[in-house]
């Protein structure tokens, strides 16, 4: 901001100082703005990454409830075939989830984004324990919560 303290009281160049501004606003904020906002892109950006993760693996349960044991292979096929929308869902979820880990690798360090995939293992165990009725030990939370724990840490830089 120090060049507005140099601006001649004339409105024209106040103004087109002022759209330089807005147009190059990168280049006058403070960096630990820009760094916040990274952080927390790539914070929202891993969630749904890792829900979407999560989904894909309670939709591939689901879809192997519906279909038969693997001993009998015809029925087996022919069941892939009734659960079509199943497993379409799980790879649609699955798809998805790639794609917005290409955008991740493509825009942050694999070394700081990778290890917050972790997340998914809780989301899992959470959406197991309300689709399924499954039951959280208190083992399986003090794991959640040093992952979480771990996570925040690499989060923080």
């Amino acid at each position: 901001m120090e060049h507005l303290k140099n601006i001649e009281r004339s409105p024209r160049i106040f103004l087109l100082s002022f759209w330089e501004l807005i147009i190059n606003e990168n280049k006058y904020q403070p960096k630990t703005t820009k760094t916040h906002y990274n952080i927390m892109r790539l914070g929202l950006l891993i969630i749904s990454l890792t829900i979407l993760l999560a989904i894909g693996n309670v939709l591939f349960k689901i879809t192997k409830s519906h279909m038969s044991n693997y001993n009998q292979e015809t029925q087996f096929f022919l069941s892939i075939f009734k659960n079509w929308y199943w497993i379409l869902a799980m790879g649609l979820s699955f798809f998805v989830a790639a794609i917005l880990w290409m955008y991740i690798l493509k825009h942050f360090e694999v070394s700081k984004a990778y290890p917050l995939t972790s997340l998914s293992y809780i989301f899992g165990m959470i959406l197991a324990a309300i689709l399924f009725k499954e039951k959280i030990t208190a083992s399986q939370w003090i794991g959640s919560g040093l992952i979480i724990t771990g996570c925040l840490l690499i989060f923080s830089y």
